[in-house]
């Protein structure tokens, strides 16, 4: 669409041709006017407004929205590509108060008649040329804007042959202009070697405005429109010169970082100047690379084409002005092979040529930057380049002018060009904590620091990280029969008298019991067998003791403690219905833990600050997660959970989300813990755990167990004012990310939530359906719960010195889960039935 917005006044300058209230066709719709103050400007010399050098500026059709406004809403110019057609007369319908879409769809216009004519701007560049309808209720005024604008192309056409443009009139060249005089002046006296000369210099003065002609009209012109961006391009003329693009966006941000990102080689859809991958091939010096590009449009084009890849030579500098430069030249080297191409192979890259192709980033001007540092820059890309093969400028089709081969032109050229959007969006958005590129990931910088200088650890699976007590209690739940663990029970009693844990010749045992009999009776576990296995048991207790040592060894009464709980566990028979859920009644391909989760927490110095930090690992292991439906919303899940009744952990964290659902759905998820913060003392505690840099073990056993304490109305209350959760949308749609957010909820100050005790546990128990706007929330998490990755951490809010930095109690990722795999909760009988659909 050969249009801009104009930067200044149109009219300056220039002689007003004709104006008066246009109705102007719109470009969504055929026979859809709406009404526009329009002026046709005659040319004006160049120079920029200072009477400087630059050629003449070509004649416009200027648009504004109200007749009074200073500034035209667009600008078409006039070249003598241009053509009118006749006017004609037609029914149109007329927008009045309204937008496009309103009109369309509502049919909220009045159809008139009025008179009309269409102007094409002819162009013979990439994109195709726009037409442009102007109606008229009065048919004398049609034809004068048909007149005018008739003869004004019609001069400019007859510029081709000698002709300067200035003010919309024909002028003759002064230099021409005095050699006629000369030779007039001579007359018939004049020698004709005379005559010859100034013949000659007649031609040569021709010669030279026709080319001044030929650059002038080759001059930068708006072809389209892009995402709100104007493409320019270069009419390329007879002797091949010209045909570049050209695309500018002004960043809000420095031209140094700027030209960081731009210079930026992540590998795969880089900001630079495609939207493909990137790789260096060679680092000739500090300011020159030999780059390849690969790069294939997606949709349809993408599957008729081959991908197109270039050997570039890439080099930058920067002006004493402070404007980076950064080029780019097609060139081979040894690393990048140009591929076979026919029909066989016609999937293979095809090499593109780079015939000209550059960046610069320039700051603004001194006088508008206060005496400082620029803190904008305009980008722009110049480019023209070959994509080779059938989309060759030699390959027949490019000269047939094929409307096909300029559509697919502009499928593989305009994501190139629009490469500058790119660059600018991605400067811009990280300024900001929530960005489209990572939604769900809120980064909260420090105030004295520019821009984040270290990204948060990437998201990642951790390996279950249960300690020896808590993964023994695990695994010991997988046993196949009574006799193992009325065996394990007797050797326990054996540890517990001060014996020598040994395991008999035909006991199947699993790593993590072994190694929990070890600590347990400290000596190693042993095979009473013939295949020399003492050794591998001995080897296995020194890392025992070993990592004992390490965590500052568990006291005696601790483990008298453990003891007693697998014991308890071990001589209770496990029901043969309720095995399948002593690990949990949500399939276990439905969740993992993410560890950290890429959150951030209260740092040591938050009140003061108000800086947080990345979050350490959790303190908890996660053990299991519940999905059971119920016939109505159920406290105090911990009483049905045979995970929990059959888990020998010393002490368990629980949290169930009553999720609003058809029928209610109960989400639960329980952390383990190798000692039971409500029994044990602060000091205990925290050498059990191995302290890091920043302190958080104490800070953490300092807050969670204080928030433990107590019963009643008032220590609940006390609990709703610390307990929150941080959610985060991992991957899902933007709506559904919006809706989350990643910001730390106090649950109990906005839902009923609940908190029960247990003789090994602390359960919170939270009723989503309380509050309308989470209701509403949820249920749209719900509704897409499908496609979503979800991450939850728990935690307990620092809000005192001693309490911080803060420390998640625990992480779980929920992935694609399926709602209707939940089991079933009897509530008369208290057991929970096996979904058909479990899958293990």
């Amino acid at each position: 669409m050969p249009h801009f917005r104009s930067p200044s006044k149109a009219a300056e300058g220039r002689n007003v041709l004709a104006e008066s209230l246009v109705c102007r066709e719109s470009n969504v719709a055929d026979r859809l006017v709406n009404k526009r103050w329009m002026q046709l400007l005659a040319g004006a010399p160049g120079g920029g407004g200072g009477g400087g050098g630059g050629g003449p500026e070509p004649p416009v059709l200027a648009s504004y929205r109200h007749s009074g406004d200073a500034e035209p809403s667009k600008v078409w110019p006039i070249t003598r590509a241009c053509s009118v057609s006749e006017v004609e007369k037609g029914t149109f319908h007329l927008r009045v108060d309204t937008s496009t879409l309103v009109a369309l769809v509502a049919a909220k216009y009045t159809d008139v008649e009025m008179h009309s004519f269409t102007v094409h701007f002819g162009f013979s560049g990439l994109f195709a040329a726009e037409i442009l309808r102007l109606c008229f209720a009065d048919e004398a005024l049609a034809q004068h804007w048909h007149g005018q604008l008739s003869g004004l192309i019609r001069k400019l056409e007859r510029l081709g042959s000698g002709g300067s443009l200035g003010s919309g009139l024909l002028q003759v060249p002064s230099d021409l202009a005095s050699d006629q005089g000369s030779t007039g002046a001579g007359g018939a006296g004049a020698a004709p070697a005379g005559a010859a000369v100034a013949a000659q210099q007649q031609a040569a003065a021709q010669a030279r405005a026709q080319a001044e002609e030929e650059r002038a009209m080759r001059a930068w012109q708006s072809v389209r429109h892009v995402n709100g961006v104007a493409v320019y391009a270069e009419e390329e003329g007879a002797d091949g010169e010209g045909g570049a693009l050209m695309v500018s966006a002004i960043v809000r941000s420095s031209p140094q970082e700027c030209f960081e990102v731009l210079m930026a080689s992540g590998g795969s859809k880089s900001a630079g100047m495609l939207h493909g991958e990137e790789r260096v091939l060679e680092v000739v010096d500090k300011n020159t690379q030999v780059v390849l590009h690969s790069f294939q449009p997606g949709g349809l084009v993408g599957k008729l084409c081959a991908p197109r890849e270039m050997v570039l030579l890439r080099s930058w500098r920067q002006d004493a002005d402070g404007t980076y430069i950064v080029l780019y030249q097609s060139t081979n080297h040894r690393k990048a092979r140009q591929a076979k191409t026919g029909l066989l192979n016609w999937k293979s890259p095809v090499r593109a040529q780079v015939q000209a192709a550059g960046f610069t980033v320039a700051p603004l001007l001194p006088r508008y930057t206060g005496g400082g540092p620029s803190q904008e820059c305009l980008v722009t890309l110049v480019m023209k380049i070959d994509l080779g093969g059938w989309l060759s400028q030699r390959s027949l089709i490019r000269r047939l002018g094929s409307p096909l081969s300029e559509a697919l032109l502009r499928a593989w050229l305009e994501p190139m060009l629009l490469s500058v959007v790119m660059l600018r969006d991605k400067v811009e958005q990280s300024r900001f904590v929530v960005r489209p590129y990572s939604m769900g990931d809120a980064v909260e910088e420090p105030a004295d620091s520019p821009r984040a200088e270290a990204a948060a650890p990437a998201s990642r699976k951790v390996a279950r990280t249960t300690t020896f007590l808590t993964y023994s209690g695990r695994r010991s739940q997988d046993l196949r029969d009574a006799q193992r663990r009325s065996s394990l029970e007797a050797l326990a009693a054996q540890a517990a008298r001060g014996g020598a844990a040994v395991v008999p010749e035909d006991g199947e045992w699993e790593d993590g019991e072994a190694e929990f009999l070890d600590a347990l009776s400290g000596g190693p576990s042993r095979r009473a067998s013939q295949d020399g296995e003492a050794a591998k048991a001995a080897g296995a207790a020194a890392a025992a003791v070993g990592a004992a040592a390490a965590a500052q060894a568990v006291s005696g009464e601790e483990l008298a403690a453990v003891r007693e709980a697998l014991a308890r566990q071990h001589a209770r028979e496990v029901p043969e219905e309720e095995r399948w859920a002593v690990q949990g009644t949500a399939a276990r391909r439905y969740w993992s833990c993410p560890g950290t989760a890429d959150l951030r927490v209260r740092g040591k110095h938050y009140l003061t600050d108000r800086k947080k930090i990345p979050a350490a690992m959790p303190m908890f292991d996660l053990y299991s997660a519940e999905l059971v439906e119920v016939d109505e919303p159920m406290w105090h899940m911990a009483r049905f959970l045979p995970s929990v009744k059959y888990c020998a952990a010393p002490f368990m964290f629980i949290l169930q989300l009553m999720v609003p659902a058809n029928p209610p759905i109960s989400l639960t998820m329980v952390w383990t813990a190798p000692l039971n913060p409500m029994t044990e003392s602060l000091d205990t505690l925290c050498a059990a755990w191995p302290e890091d840099e920043n302190g958080t073990v104490r800070a953490f056993f300092t807050n969670l167990c204080e928030w433990m304490q107590g019963d009643g109305p008032e220590a609940d209350a006390v609990r709703n004012k610390k307990f929150k959760l941080i959610p985060r949308i991992v991957k899902g749609s933007w709506i559904v990310k919006q809706s989350v957010g990643t910001t730390p909820v106090l649950l109990g100050q906005k839902l009923a939530t609940r908190y029960f005790r247990g003789p090994n546990y602390f359960e919170v128990d939270v009723d989503i359906t309380s509050n309308t706007v989470a209701n509403s929330v949820t249920s749209l998490v719900v509704g897409a719960i499908t496609s979503l990755v979800v991450d939850l951490a728990p935690l307990v809010e620092g809000q005192a010195d001693d309490e911080l930095p803060e420390r998640l109690i625990g992480s779980v990722r929920f992935e694609h889960l399926d709602l209707k795999t939940a089991a079933y909760l009897d509530d008369e009988s208290g057991r929970i039935f096996k979904n058909e659909r479990f899958g293990g």
